[in-house]
């Protein structure tokens, strides 16, 4: 086993950045002629003066990170504006927007937390106490989609469980979820069932406990109606519980390995109904400007009514378009993954296309107690899971990371054929070669032979920072520390709260009448859509519960909506679904105990194991699966749903109770 951590100077570096800089400008004929052409620099054609723009396919974006903001002596006050902005400002049109990235395809109008894509990172510690304000600088709600209106044609149709409230709606009421975090759910803490109204502020304060994971967690809008499109135009931004000592929890010294926050937000403004921004911003009534242009300035399209769109969209990493993040050969480091999209599953470090060796330390904020190789399934991403990911690459030169498709067997055995897929290029990793490793590491070794003893040197040791761990040891089956929660398994069931939680879809169904008609389905859970709180389950504090999620069946008829939740086959119109939703459960992280579809199936679709603990996890399609769960230290009304937005939106929420209340 070879491990070999490597550093430099900040100092040295800064200086020969300086140096080369200043021949740039001094002269630049003479760097470009000893370098290269513009087009050999930046991988392009070289702009024309009057346009100052390259293709979108040679323009390079740089990986970086969002902005971040820790806490300190216990405590991180945060302000969250939410408002809407130009982004991606193109250089021609759309003058007035934010800088963004110059070379995202398309610029147009979001709401953004902070005027920042994605929204700020939050850094906190277990024991810390966050404060956020949330101020809502949006503009009003239009009356059309005021409940008393009248515009729901859906309640006037004699559909009794057709409540009002399950319609896009009220795009510009917002609320805060801090999605995966173990902290309370009720009072101005993580409390879904408040909301905001434009023009206003709100008050949060989170208590995380001491023993709360270290991990990965994010946050996100949750009002209901307006959730999905407020995270299709980015509202989210990442929150990381610290790991101890700011060191990861390997083995030396892959314990000091270099990390990097990968936030993935989709882009599509044409290609499905829930899956479209401009489909939901129709569906809810947005006022928000629709006018969507390329990087020329061109007009994509200026409203919903346009059917020559752009093509399916992209997905942005930290806001950047396709970045690009320069490693070493043989490094080993972390990709913290964060889907904060709000529809499409993603398949990703697929092996066929991906060279370099990768394994998952954690899923959704929680360690694995052995790390686990990336096998041929690749990883799965479905909309608000995480994945803590090893990454070394053996291989110098370019390596591009895609979201590809999933083999059609695994289609039909498990995802659905109606789910929701994204593929194509997120990001792409620049391996530099040995030799460049090499010679660092020397000169480094040089310069602290120049130091002499090892007397303290007035605090130049400071500028030393870790760069990189090149290692040789296999990624697959390293021990992870700092790893809790029991094995619910050898819980025996007569100590366990049985439940199913059915999701069911409906016929299509009118919404909106008039120039502007909207149709879309009708969605539940255990026969009901979300009428607020109106608990269908109760849950003592400290009681172990064992849930069986069913996503077996929907309504195919119009006219109808269906009928009471059953386990057994389908019957009259129902059939089998082919729409994979995934399942999310608000305060407690769960632990997955059995599923209809056998371990040959489950260990092929890269997203969980038997005996795995998550928050968010795909279903089998159609099928089952049973989690268990222990609803720790916190009260009150707390949330189950489908994590496809604009599905929960429409009434894939259960409400439920925890204590007495």
């Amino acid at each position: 086993m070879r491990c070999r951590p490597h550093q430099r100077r900040v100092g040295v570096l800064l200086v020969c950045l300086l140096v080369l800089l200043a021949a740039v400008l001094l002269f630049p004929r003479l760097f470009f002629d000893a370098y290269g052409s513009e087009k050999q620099l930046f991988g392009g054609t070289a702009p024309a003066p009057a346009l100052r723009s390259r293709a979108v396919d040679a323009c390079r974006s740089r990986f970086q990170e969002p902005t971040k903001r820790s806490s300190s002596r216990g405590e991180l006050f945060v302000t969250l504006h939410v408002d809407a902005h130009r982004v991606h400002r193109d250089e021609q049109g759309d003058r007035e927007g934010l800088p963004g990235d110059p070379c995202s395809p398309l610029a147009y109008t979001s709401r953004l937390y902070e005027a920042s894509l994605p929204g700020p990172t939050l850094e906190v510690q277990p024991g810390d106490s966050l404060y956020i304000s949330l101020v809502n600088r949006l503009g009003a709600n239009i009356p059309l989609l005021a409940e008393a209106s009248g515009a729901f044609l859906a309640a006037e149709q004699g559909y009794e469980r057709m409540h009002p409230w399950n319609t896009l709606r009220f795009p510009n009421t917002t609320n805060l979820h801090v999605h995966g975090m173990h902290v309370s759910p009720a009072g101005v803490a993580d409390n879904v069932y408040r909301e905001l109204g434009p023009g206003k502020a709100q008050q949060h304060v989170y208590r995380i406990p001491e023993d709360h994971p270290r991990g990965v967690f994010y946050y996100h809008p949750h009002a209901h109606g307006s959730s999905g499109l407020q995270v299709f135009n980015g509202m989210a931004g990442a929150i990381i519980v610290k790991d101890r000592d700011g060191r990861l929890p390997l083995p030396e010294p892959l314990d000091g390995i270099r990390d990097f926050l990968c936030v993935l937000q989709r882009v599509n403004f044409d290609g499905g109904r829930f899956r479209s921004t401009r489909w939901n911003m129709e569906g809810s009534g947005d006022l928000l400007d629709m006018r969507v242009r390329d990087r020329l300035g061109r007009a994509v399209f200026t409203s919903a009514g346009d059917a020559d769109a752009a093509d399916d969209g992209y997905v942005l990493v930290n806001g950047r378009y396709r970045p690009s993040l320069e490693v070493r050969q043989d490094e080993v480091f972390r990709l913290r993954m964060v889907h904060a999209g709000a529809n499409d599953f993603m398949r990703i470090f697929d092996p066929a296309e991906f060279p370099c060796e990768v394994a998952v330390m954690g899923r959704d904020g929680r360690y694995m107690r052995r790390t686990r190789a990336v096998g041929a399934a690749g990883l799965t991403l479905v909309p608000g899971s995480r994945a803590d990911v090893l990454v070394r690459c053996s291989k110098p030169g370019a390596h591009l990371l895609r979201a590809t498709e999933w083999p059609e067997d695994l289609v039909e055995a498990y995802y659905g054929s109606h789910t929701d897929t994204y593929t194509g290029l997120l990001m792409r990793l620049d391996v530099l070669p040995q030799e460049t490793t090499d010679a660092a590491q020397a000169a480094n070794a040089e310069s602290d032979e120049d130091d002499g003893d090892d007397e303290d040197d007035g605090g130049e040791e400071a500028d030393k920072v870790p760069r990189y761990v090149a290692c040789d040891l296999p990624l697959d089956g390293i021990e992870v520390q700092d790893v809790d929660g029991e094995d619910l398994r050898a819980i025996p069931d007569t100590q366990v709260l049985k439940h199913a939680v059915q999701y069911q879809a409906g016929p299509l169904l009118e919404r909106r009448s008039g120039e502007k008609a909207v149709n879309y389905f009708w969605y539940g859970i255990n026969g009901n859509p979300f009428i607020g709180k109106n608990p269908s389950i109760r849950v003592p504090l400290g009681a172990v519960l064992e849930w069986t999620i069913v996503n077996m069946h929907q309504r195919s008829s119009e006219g109808e909506l269906p009928s009471a939740p059953s386990l057994e086959q389908p019957a009259g119109r129902d059939e089998m679904t082919r729409s994979n939703h995934p399942f999310h459960l608000h305060t407690n992280h769960f632990q997955i105990v059995a599923a209809t579809v056998g371990s040959d199936v489950v260990n092929r679709t890269g997203d969980w194991e038997i005996g795995d603990w998550r928050d968010t996890i795909s279903v089998a399609t159609p099928g089952n699966v049973t989690i268990r769960w222990i609803a720790r230290d916190f009260v009150g009304w707390s949330l189950a749903h489908c994590h496809i937005f604009s599905h929960a939106d429409t009434g894939m929420d259960m409400p439920f109770l925890i204590g007495s209340g």
